[in-house]
């Protein structure tokens, strides 16, 4: 008999495997980004484009997940991927 706890922490599992692939594939962009924005001296902070991104995923599907909990994570990606292109900007 198969244990549905353990099948449902399987495809958890295979997910969250799925979000780092993809986490890591936005952040590879986000370094692109950043060395365009040296390259052009424009600055790593950009507000309207950072309400943009939260905009348009509060606007998708996200149902279970409130809108509050999925500005937070979206916020702490922000955070991450400025951290990411400012650390480009320290580098010689």
């Amino acid at each position: 008999m198969t244990d549905p706890l353990a099948v449902l922490r399987e495809q958890i599992l295979e997910l969250d495997t799925e979000i780092v692939r993809l986490l890591c594939r936005r952040m590879q962009l986000v370094q692109q980004i950043g060395r365009l924005k040296k390259n052009a001296c424009i600055p790593v902070i950009d507000p309207g484009r950072e309400d943009q991104v939260l905009n348009h995923v509060c606007s998708l599907p996200h149902s279970p997940l409130s809108t509050e909990h999925l500005m937070d994570l979206y916020r702490r990606i922000i955070s991450i991927s400025r951290e990411m292109q400012l650390s480009l900007f320290s580098e010689k």
